[in-house]
């Protein structure tokens, strides 16, 4: 199958300066190190999150990398990313393929987390305008995966780790380790992977001790 056209990275820096950066919580981690080795300054900001009665904390599920004089603070001054071998954020490798909209859906009931992301091509990125038509057409005619295979892999990664932080959280409410609650932007914030990895630990030494005591 013959593809017309296939998307291709003009390097012009032009995404680096759009917005702030959507990332997970693990990735937050990742790259508050790689800052520290490379020298950045950056900046984290809560995006999305949900609240644990329990202990009153803000779980955080998503932050925005802030930019920095109007730029991602990875970007160097001939538009290079610092960040390209070493680790790049999900969102920008699934760039210009983004989600328009993310939602979440809670059952009380049940004590479940899903959530649902609707993505399309942005029109912000210079390939992309330069071959609107073209890439509308192969669009139809081949898919999007096919046209942005790379970017497409990237969305679906991200948006599986994003349903694998939610089926984690809803595991530990139903065994009653957390108590959650939606639209709730209230107490100490916590990175929703260092939380998940705390409370697991502690979920294991408690399921070993009663099986050490049975």
């Amino acid at each position: 199958m013959g593809v017309d056209v296939k998307f291709e990275c003009l390097r012009c820096g032009k995404c680096c300066k759009l917005s702030s950066i959507t990332v997970l919580p693990h990735e937050v981690l990742i790259i508050k190190k790689l800052a520290r080795d490379l020298g950045v300054e950056v900046n984290f900001k809560p995006s999305y999150g949900v609240h644990d009665r329990l202990r009153g904390y803000f779980i955080v599920l998503s932050y925005t990398l802030e930019l920095s004089n109007g730029e991602c603070p990875f970007l160097t001054s001939d538009n290079k990313c610092m960040l390209q071998a070493l680790y790049k954020p999900l969102t920008c490798r699934a760039f210009p393929y983004l989600p328009k909209d993310v939602r979440y859906y809670f059952d009380d009931v049940s004590k479940i987390i899903v959530h649902r992301a609707n993505y399309g091509i942005s029109l912000n990125c210079t390939f992309v305008k330069e071959n609107e038509e073209a890439l509308s057409k192969a669009l139809r005619i081949y898919g999007i995966r096919n046209i942005f295979p790379q970017e497409y892999n990237a969305a679906i990664l991200m948006e599986s780790l994003r349903h694998h932080y939610l089926l984690m959280l809803s595991k530990l409410w139903r065994i009653g380790l957390v108590d959650l609650k939606p639209g709730v932007r209230a107490g100490k914030e916590v990175n929703a992977y260092t939380f998940l990895t705390a409370v697991q630990t502690l979920y294991r030494s408690i399921m070993r001790f009663y099986a050490k005591d049975s």
